[in-house]
């Protein structure tokens, strides 16, 4: 938004318009630069301007104001008669305002001000007469982020009367009109002047700095807009918090292994990392653990962080259904500073035992929040979903002594190649204290039996090429130091080219296409793709696989698809997810990488894999997406497309190498494991690979398979 787009008028006068809400807040807030010069100023008059101050803000805009301060007449006696210096009365007559202020709404708004100070973006002078007269100028100036300006000059003070009580009127020159702009740059050109204190008569102060410190006490870590004030009625409204603890729901019965589970992690000093497959309820486990600790405690703080916004929205369902109120911090709830600020302030002075916090790793690692967390005086549990992320070094940052109590949770906690940070995760948590793998879920009956038919695809002439050419470049930008591999960044970023290549295969079109003609009728349908392009042999057009994908399931065997990425929204997202599963209107899902952590879309029974990364995380959350169990779902079908050199001269290929630990991990616990047997047999003798070499993702990544007990 711009000033030439809010439609001012020409004039403004009080008999027909608000001075504040009508012409204030909307300048101000798209404002980038505010001019103003006035004769009588006080802090009462940016306070009601509030709103259009914590706009200006956010824009990253500057205020600049030069202004004479309202003396009473006690003030101008006090200087006639000698016994003080003028610019003393002055700054007592400024400070006055301060004393008595209760009001937490007026201290917040304050706030706003002290943070324009502290950044440097509010700057006040002071203007005095030489003689004994008065500085009465009122002039303003207004600059938004496209340089378009307004001047505007009239009767009004800034004042809170002159805003509100007073019989006001000005004018409102436009640098966008031929005449107006005339007015605008004389009108700038004087301000400029007073600025620089090269004005007749006039002696321009900086802002006495005594005044700019007692602004400063008002500054918090975080400011609220007004209208987020107004909106949660939350200064305003002072009522009691509802008594809440944590508290098992009558619904939730744990299931033997969820009670182990927390068993061990109490056990262990409430401390420790959960593994536990896809589908087997490690939120629900979670939950139950805290009320656990609850018991033990009866005060404290709980924080849970999540990777993904979709996330934060699936806790927080489950944590209200274990009778707690949660904060929802991310940017979407613009509020929650000031929740979470009130919550803390509450648990510190004893009048509540307890609060919940959800939230993202992103905000989870903001200063902000950080800020506010060591602010709690008191014990703080700490539950990470998807632990594995805790490795991140924004994270890690974050990671301290100030939460005593700790629950990772993840179906699989190690990081892939990253044994360092995989050391610190289980370290931080007080190691793995659970497991319940996808093997004993599978058997167990918490997860669905499945099929998995690996499908060969050989990368075309071209292709090939292009993928030993990117190999070439590769193994020129890495290094070995101390037996450990380096990447510079032109080996990561050409390996995630050649990992693009490999996923947008040509040929795994044609595969689709030989598979589909089975699946015209069926429903509950996911095909993963990649993020890459991919080129269609029928045709040699070019795009994006994920598009191809869906023109085939429509245009050539009439499955209705829609696809399922990023670009959707929260609620288009939804709206597929209930349209998918209600198996009328919609067959297929196409979708990229949204899928892997945290969606649950049980209905999925058969899954095509067009692409996937090396990281036994993803494909270990993939199999578990199409495993959960949903009604009429005997078992799940699984068709993972492996993609191979144009050739077998290709001895010991690592790109075989690297599918074959994939279609080794998901073949071992399918029902047609014998069949599979014989596919990686064959490929493992084409190729001259060791078996050994395509074993090692189940042991050192924890994707199932036997425990160390076992």
């Amino acid at each position: 938004m711009l000033l030439s787009n809010l439609g001012l008028k020409r004039s403004y006068r009080s008999s027909n318009d608000n001075m504040v809400k009508d012409f204030y807040n909307p300048v101000l807030s798209v404002a980038i630069k505010y001019k103003r010069a006035v004769g009588y100023f006080t802090i009462s008059s940016l306070i009601n301007a509030s709103q259009g101050l914590s706009n200006l803000i956010e824009n990253g805009g500057r205020v600049e104001i030069i202004a004479s301060p309202k003396l009473s007449e006690d003030d101008i006696n006090t200087i006639n008669l000698g016994y003080k210096m003028k610019s003393d009365v002055v700054l007592d007559a400024m400070i006055r305002e301060f004393n008595n202020i209760e009001s937490e709404n007026v201290k917040e708004k304050l706030n706003y001000i002290a943070t324009l100070i502290a950044d440097e973006r509010l700057d006040i002078k002071i203007a005095l007469m030489e003689d004994y007269g008065a500085y009465h100028e009122k002039f303003g100036i207004v600059e938004d982020a496209m340089n378009n300006k307004i001047m505007f000059t009239g009767s009004m003070n800034e004042t809170s009367n002159g805003q509100y009580t007073n019989f006001e009127s000005f004018v409102v020159f436009k640098s966008w009109d031929e005449e107006g702009n005339e007015y605008v740059k004389e009108y700038e050109e004087s301000f400029n002047d007073l600025w620089e204190n090269r004005t007749n008569r006039l002696n321009v102060q900086p802002f006495p700095e005594a005044l700019r410190n007692k602004l400063l006490e008002y500054k918090k870590t975080t400011y609220i807009k007004e209208s987020e004030l107004e909106k949660n009625n939350f200064l305003d409204n002072e009522l009691e918090d509802k008594p809440e603890f944590p508290q098992v729901p009558d619904w939730f019965k744990p299931r033997e292994y969820q009670l182990e589970a927390i068993d061990n992690w109490a056990n262990n000093n409430f401390n420790g990392l959960l593994s536990m497959a896809t589908g087997t309820g490690k939120t629900l486990t979670g939950l139950y653990g805290v009320t656990k600790l609850w018991e033990r405690l009866h005060k404290m703080v709980i924080v849970i962080v999540c990777p993904y916004q979709h996330l934060v929205e699936q806790w927080v369902e489950d944590v209200k259904q274990f009778n707690l109120s949660p904060i929802i911090c991310y940017s979407k709830y613009t509020n929650w500073r000031e929740k979470l600020y009130r919550k803390v302030k509450l648990f510190n002075y004893g009048t509540i035992n307890n609060f919940t916090i959800v939230t993202t790793n992103s905000t989870f690692s903001m200063p902000e929040m950080q800020e506010f967390l060591t602010n709690i005086d008191g014990n703080i549990l700490l539950v990470v979903d998807e632990a594995h992320n805790a490795g991140t070094s924004s994270m890690k940052r974050c990671l301290d002594d100030k939460f005593k109590y700790r629950l990772g949770l993840s179906a699989t906690p190690r990081r892939f190649r990253d044994e360092e940070n995989t050391e610190f995760i289980f370290d931080y948590f007080g190691g793995e204290v659970f497991s319940f793998d996808l093997e004993r879920a599978i058997n167990e009956g918490f997860l669905t039996k499945y099929y998995y038919y690996p499908h060969i695809v050989r990368l075309t002439d071209m292709e090939q090429e292009e993928y030993n050419q990117l190999s070439l470049k590769i193994a020129q930008n890495i290094k070995e130091i101390n037996g450990k591999v380096i990447l510079n960044d032109i080996a990561k970023n050409l390996l995630i080219k050649r990992s693009r290549l490999v996923a947008g295969a040509s040929n795994k079109l044609v595969a689709l296409r030989k598979i589909m003609g089975q699946y015209t009728n069926k429903n509950y349908i996911l095909v993963y793709c990649g993020a890459t392009k991919t080129t269609d042999e029928y045709d040699g057009s070019e795009e994006r696989q994920i598009r191809k994908v869906c023109q085939i399931l429509w245009n050539e065997f009439g499955i209705k698809n829609t696809k399922f990425t990023s670009e959707e929204t929260p609620d288009e997202r939804q709206e597929i997810i209930d349209m998918f599963s209600d198996g009328k209107d919609l067959q297929a899902i196409v979708a990229i990488k949204c899928l892997d952590e945290g969606v649950n879309i049980p209905a999925i029974q058969h899954a095509f894999i067009l692409a996937s990364s090396t990281d036994p995380k993803e494909f270990i959350q993939r199999r578990g997406r199409v495993l959960r169990l949903y009604k009429d779902k005997e078992y799940a079908y699984i068709h993972d497309f492996i993609t191979i050199p144009n050739n077998d001269e290709y001895v010991g290929n690592s790109l075989v190498e690297t599918e074959l630990k994939r279609v080794y991990e998901f073949s071992s616990l399918s029902e047609n494991i014998i069949q599979n047997e014989e596919i990686i047999d064959e490929l493992l003798d084409t190729f001259k690979i060791e078996k050994e070499k395509i074993t090692d993702a189940r042991d050192k990544y924890n994707i199932g398979g036997l425990s160390d007990e076992e």
